[in-house]
Parts: C-alpha cells; sequence; structure tokens
C-alpha cells in the first residue's frame, strides 16, 4: 500500500509497538522522519532506540503498527528487500578484503557490472576522502578509517535510508568529534536520510535536523536540537539533555505571558504564554546552568535569591558550581570566572526559565 505523505517522507512509523514476553521495548510509536534529513534517536541505555531501529531495518517485526519507507508498507518486508542499509558500531567489515573490495561488495551482491562498479567505488572513495587507499587492507586502516569505508560500502548502494546503530561508540573521543562533522559533511553531500541512534547528547545535538528523545519505549518529544534544548517539554527531556535545574512550586498565572511560581516564601515568575496553568497546581520550572548569574548582585533580572555555594568544578571553558539556595532547594550554574566566596546572590531572567510537564 502506498502512502500519501510518501512526497515528504522517507520513514514513517505508526502506532508501532514491539513487546519482548511481557515487557514494552516500544510503546504506540508515531514518528515521521523527511526526506533528506538528518534524524537522531536520543535516550538512555533500555530505552527503546535500537530496536526502533531493527523495526525499521527489518530484523525485528513490530508486535503492533504499521512501517513505511519510501510511502510503501514494509512492516512484514524482509530486510533484503527494504530500501535500508544499516552500519554498526562494530562496522562489520571483512578483513580478508582491501578497501575497495569491501565498499563494491553491496553492488556485486546486486549484479551491478563490473565496469560500472569499479567507477562508482573510485567515486565514493573520494566522497569519503580516502581515494588513495583502495588498496589498503582493511585491518591496517585507523578507526576513523574503518568507519568511512563501512559508510561507503553502505551508502554506494544508494539506500533509501540510512541506519546508524551508535556507530560512533567504538571511537575515542577526539575521533569522535571529528567523525561527528565528517558525517554531517557526508550526508550533506550524498542527500540520503540518515537515521542514527546515540545516548550521547552532545551526539544529537551537534549532528541532527531533528532530534526524537525516547524514554521507557515512548516518545518523549521531537524537534531540532535548539527545540529540544532550549524548550523541553517534560522534566525528563530537561534532566535528560544538559542536566536542566528543576523546580517545583505551586503556579498562579498573573496575565497573557507571565506565569507566577510560589515556592515557599519565595515568588518567581517565567515568561511563558503557552504554559495551561491550573491556579493552586504544582508546576515544575526548568533553568540552565548557563542561564544563571551568581555574584555579588543579578543586576536588572526578575527572579534573585541569595544562595551558598557548596562545591565548585572548573570545566575549561567554564566554571560549574553547586549552589544551595535560601529556599533550600540545590542547583548547578555555570559561569565564565571563577566565584569568590560562598556567599552569593543567585538571579535568572524570567524569560530564561520555562514551565515542564
Amino acid at each position: 500500500m502506498h502512502n500519501k505523505n510518501s512526497d515528504l517522507f522517507d520513514v514513517r512509523l505508526d502506532n508501532v509497538s514491539k513487546i519482548f514476553g511481557k515487557q514494552y521495548a516500544v510503546r504506540d510509536l508515531t514518528l515521521s522522519i523527511y526526506k533528506g534529513e538528518f534524524f537522531t534517536l536520543l535516550g538512555p541505555s533500555g530505552s527503546g532506540k535500537s530496536t526502533v531501529l531493527r523495526m525499521i531495518a527489518g530484523f525485528e517485526e513490530p508486535t503492533s503498527g504499521v512501517i513505511y519507507l519510501g510511502g510503501e508498507d514494509v512492516t512484514h518486508v524482509s530486510p533484503n528487500r527494504r530500501p535500508t542499509s544499516t552500519v554498526f558500531q562494530n562496522y562489520a567489515l571483512f578483513p580478508h578484503m582491501n578497501v575497495a573490495k569491501n565498499v563494491e561488495f553491496g553492488l556485486m551482491v546486486r549484479g551491478i557490472p563490473k565496469s560500472q562498479r569499479s567507477k562508482q567505488v573510485s567515486e565514493m572513495l573520494e566522497v569519503v576522502q580516502l581515494g588513495d587507499k583502495a588498496e589498503r587492507n582493511v585491518r591496517t586502516l585507523s578507526g576513523g578509517e574503518q568507519q568511512r569505508v563501512a559508510l561507503a560500502r553502505s551508502i554506494i548502494t544508494q539506500p533509501t535510508v540510512l541506519l546508524l546503530d551508535e556507530s560512533l561508540g567504538a571511537l575515542d573521543e577526539k575521533l569522535r568529534k571529528e567523525m561527528q562533522s565528517e558525517l554531517k559533511r557526508l550526508q550533506r553531500e550524498v542527500g540520503i536520510t540518515f537515521l542514527y541512534v546515540t545516548h550521547v547528547q552532545e551526539e544529537a545535538l551537534s549532528m541532527s535536523d531533528r532530534i526524537g528523545i525516547l524514554a521507557a519505549g515512548r516518545l518523549e518529544q521531537v524537534g531540532t536540537p535548539e527545540d529540544i534544548y532550549y524548550r523541553p517539554r517534560t522534566r525528563f527531556v530537561a534532566d535528560f539533555i544538559g542536566g536542566a535545574n528543576l523546580l517545583t512550586g505551586i503556579g498562579r498565572r498573573v496575565d497573557d505571558h507571565r506565569v507566577e511560581v510560589r515556592i515557599g516564601e519565595m515568588k518567581l515568575h517565567v515568561d511563558q504564554a503557552s504554559a495551561t496553568i491550573h491556579e493552586g497546581n504544582e508546576v515544575v520550572i526548568c533553568i540552565r546552568p548557563e542561564k544563571i548569574s551568581l555574584g555579588p548582585a543579578a543586576v536588572g533580572m526578575e527572579n534573585q535569591m541569595a544562595g551558598s555555594i557548596e562545591a565548585e568544578l572548573f570545566k575549561g571553558v567554564a566554571y560549574q558550581y553547586q549552589v544551595r539556595l535560601s529556599i533550600g532547594h540545590q542547583i548547578r550554574a555555570q559561569v565564565p570566572a571563577r566565584i569568590e566566596g560562598s556567599e552569593v546572590l543567585v538571579g535568572w531572567n524570567s524569560s530564561d526559565a520555562i514551565i515542564v510537564e
């Protein structure tokens, strides 16, 4: 069956669930991924993200729901007949073959004539910047070079969707950051839809057009990296991405644009027209550590209170402080310069806080 949204989306999941035994790994997942998009599924271990990827690839069959690829229902189609290719964390390269033969393998399986294969392999190796290593055995390559071979082998078959399962996980930190830039460049150049799965927040934020946050098999939020970071919808997303500060109080809408939140005797303000506030009910405020000011004065900031520094952590580009507020809560603040003394005034703007579910 052809899907009416095939002109917009390369991947669509409608109410997809997967149960192992009596346990839901994925529950009622509905998700659409645009053509040519770099989309990342992000979540902690056990959140169901790899199960989602395996269902899209055809390695697992959903317990319920429908999966569309390129507008076609592939829910019960075998993996080899789906327009996908998968890059795994261990790359799964053929150790007895050189670089060119590894990249050529998928074309050979598809029966592409040798003359065409050679030309396509040469062009693809240039794209992944391995043109001078065609004859090298893959065992002699660095981790980053092996990663590029795996990508080239997967992309050369021109899949509709390239699936990447924690595929930077085996690299050291420096190489990992280099490959993040490389993956983004490669995706833009080849124009294929990438679906990347990871538990590393920084990876998702730096590479993705959009991110889907999974928790316990449920989709918590989908949005751009900026949306996910600055406008989290739930406590889980706020805490999981960047370790936001969460403060609970009693909410009251002051006007169309402002909410007042009372925590003990302290009244805090949040600029948020969209939040649904039932007066007298509990609400949760989210404030990012880098939005908090510390010092002898927090000039012009609507929300101010006394605090006491309990711990300091130097992070290279900034100092991170654990601060005990006068209302009893502990928060994290990240500031560019070292704070002298332990007693501080803590402040943040009402526009820098957000109410989450």
